[in-house]
């Protein structure tokens, strides 16, 4: 990794101005800039430094708005990494093989890309949240419903609901990051992410269920689809927002006074 650059917020919020100033040259000869860029950082006042050398995940719990959005993520990401994951492993219980079924369950995770970023970029990091997530579990209580009757169906609606919850999966790292503040992001997201592992631990059990009870495996899915698209509701909006650097500009809701270059 020595390649990598280091944050300019980071080093920002460590008063490193002239680091970060470097940092952003760099950025901007990647990204094609080829004429003459000043980049002038401002530090801001002075603040006491045990403010954010005290931030830490636990602190996340110690105020009401800041565990209701903790508690959402974590659910979040616990929900994303069960369904996917067992909607990965049920692909094929319906209506095809296991082979064909997988191949259509990883074909569709091309066009969750792109409507994951087409729709962050009109709709915003919750309302894309909320509406991928919700629609994966729609679709996944439909596959219950279509044993018997629409079989047909069955195959498509459990693949729509896999594409919804692989582009769910993506905006997760998105929303997170930019909510968690950068005092503590690395270790927030390490939090969030192994809810997802446990989600994952706990998928194959549920797709067994539907040795016993056909297609109950995706009723399961579907009920944590739609809760957790529900709770995301309570999810602040980030787009467009200035990533907060310590625990107190949290859910500030600032606009970024930057240029891109």
């Amino acid at each position: 990794h020595w390649y990598l650059v280091e944050s300019p917020v980071w080093l920002l919020t460590q008063r490193m101005q002239h680091e970060a100033e470097a940092v952003l040259y760099t950025i901007a000869r990647g990204n094609g800039v080829q004429e003459n860029v000043v980049i002038n950082l401002k530090l801001g006042p002075v603040v006491d430094d045990s403010t954010t050398s005290k931030d830490s995940v636990i602190q996340l719990f110690t105020r009401k708005r800041l565990c209701l959005m903790t508690v959402v993520l974590c659910f979040n990401w616990f929900v994303n990494g069960a369904s996917y994951y067992g909607m990965t492993l049920a692909a094929g219980t319906v209506g095809t093989d296991i082979y064909t079924g997988i191949a259509w369950s990883g074909a569709v995770e091309v066009p969750a890309v792109f409507l994951a970023f087409c729709a962050i970029e009109q709709g915003g990091r919750r309302v894309a949240m909320v509406g991928f997530m919700t629609l994966s579990g729609v679709a996944s209580l439909l596959v219950q419903s279509s044993y018997g009757r629409l079989q047909l169906a069955g195959p498509y609606l459990a693949l729509l609901g896999k594409m919804c919850i692989a582009a769910s999966f993506k905006i997760a790292y998105i929303i997170s990051g930019e909510i968690f503040p950068t005092s503590i992001r690395t270790s927030s997201m390490g939090m969030v992410s192994a809810m997802a592992r446990v989600g994952s631990i706990l998928s194959p059990f549920i797709v067994m269920v539907g040795e016993t009870l056909p297609g109950f495996q995706f009723t399961i899915f579907g009920i944590l689809g739609l809760s957790g698209g529900l709770l995301s509701l309570g999810l602040p909006e980030t787009k467009g927002r200035r990533l907060p650097s310590t625990l107190a500009e949290v859910g500030g809701g600032e606009k970024p006074d930057t240029e891109t270059v």
